[in-house]
């Protein structure tokens, strides 16, 4: 795909005429500059006009989308512990509206998590212009339920152990941003209050905890659930467990929109009791996202992809999603939430979620914050996008 028409690669670029979703705010005929990479100005139309103006002509205009649980897309796979499959799937990725991502390992051997940091370091040292950026690693896993693991082995699940934490965080250099854990295992409260005053993002997920034990693990620090209703002790009327924890407490709370793993009925259900402040869109996406229908190997599994999930082979057990977030967004939109809190829930939502919108200036449309664009349109599908100021992929 070209360019926009009109857009310069270096220095300024400003869009006019467009219908600009920050995402809280909509404006429906303004324009967004970019200086220098960054956002230099958001507000109504009529624009100062300039040589770097390019006619959006009523397309959708929204900050560039957040993938805060991705474990790849396009056939790149985070599990290779490679820099040249991050950097793939970075390029993927921002054709397809996603600026920021946040790679994420299944469970692994600490040795093996350790090669995962070492790749993500490496990408984030040399990440070739027009690819999405990468904001840290998420570890779901190993500290997980085997009684909710999903597809992840169970050879590589343990308890988590102070030693080891202290370890990888040193080791990895700040790069792990978020940690999926079960808080029921032994140790975990203590795991929680280690992870979160270091400033890693708890989540809660892949979990058999009850209502009681989900929300001690919130007060010893978590902020976060990973993937609602999917691999969790399920809402019960006597014992409401961790969904029920996810929804009458004031943390974030992940969802995957590929419609598979939870139903539109669900998704509404969430979507009416979290309101349009906690709710983190993510993709959950496999290597098979982006790639035809038709069976896959991966993560030691076969996989078939089909209807936008991926299903281990021969069994009702899902691997993850086929699903992009781009594809994910214009689900919300579709099954009945408001255009503004499905934007809201593929950007803002996730980057408020781990502070990225503090530490990277990402998830939002405002002066000073990063230029990272995604240009969709009435049914959210993306037309283009803008990274760093400059134009990636896409037409007008």
């Amino acid at each position: 795909m070209g360019a926009i028409k009109g857009a310069r690669s270096m220095g300024s670029l400003t869009l006019r005429h467009a219908v600009i979703l920050t995402p809280r705010e909509v404006i429906p005929d303004g324009f967004v500059r970019i200086v220098d990479g960054a956002v230099a100005g958001v507000g109504p139309e009529p624009a100062e006009q300039g040589p770097d103006d390019v006619n959006v002509r009523g397309h959708l205009v929204a900050p560039g989308l957040v993938d805060v649980h991705i474990h790849g897309a396009g056939g790149y796979d985070v599990m290779s512990l490679k820099s040249r499959d991050l950097e793939g799937m970075a390029k993927f990725l921002a054709c397809r509206g996603v600026t920021s991502f946040v790679p994420t390992t299944v469970s692994l051997p600490p040795e093996d998590i350790k090669r995962a940091c070492t790749a993500l370091i490496s990408f984030m040292d040399s990440r070739p212009r027009g690819a999405a950026r990468a904001l840290g690693l998420h570890l779901e896993g190993p500290y997980i339920s085997p009684a909710r693991r999903g597809a992840h082995l169970a050879e590589n699940l343990r308890a988590p152990d102070l030693g080891e934490l202290r370890e990888l965080l040193a080791s990895c250099r700040g790069v792990i941003r978020e940690v999926t854990i079960a808080p029921e295992l032994p140790g975990a409260i203590d795991a929680i209050r280690l992870l979160s005053s270091s400033g890693v993002t708890v989540q809660l997920g892949h979990t058999d905890a009850t209502f009681s034990q989900a929300m001690e693990a919130l007060r010893a620090g978590a902020t976060k659930f990973t993937h609602l209703f999917d691999a969790m002790r399920p809402f019960h009327h006597r014992e409401p467990g961790t969904v029920g924890a996810a929804l009458l407490s004031n943390a974030y709370v992940e969802l995957i929109g590929d419609l598979v793993h939870v139903s539109p009925e669900a998704i509404l259900l969430a979507y009416r009791v979290i309101g349009p402040r906690r709710l983190v869109l993510v993709s959950d996406a496999t290597p098979a996202a982006g790639l035809p229908e038709g069976e896959y190997s991966f993560w030691g599994l076969s996989v078939v992809s089909r209807g936008g999930a991926a299903w281990i082979r021969g069994s009702n057990t899902l691997a993850g999603s086929a699903s992009t977030l781009e594809t994910d967004m214009a689900n919300l939109y579709r099954v009945g939430i408001d255009i503004s809190d499905a934007v809201g829930a593929a950007t803002q939502n996730p980057a408020m979620s781990i502070g990225a919108h503090l530490k990277e200036g990402v998830g939002e449309l405002r002066a000073g914050m990063r230029g990272d664009l995604v240009i969709l349109n009435k049914e959210l599908r993306v037309v283009a996008s803008v990274v760093d100021g400059e134009t990636v992929c896409g037409s007008l």
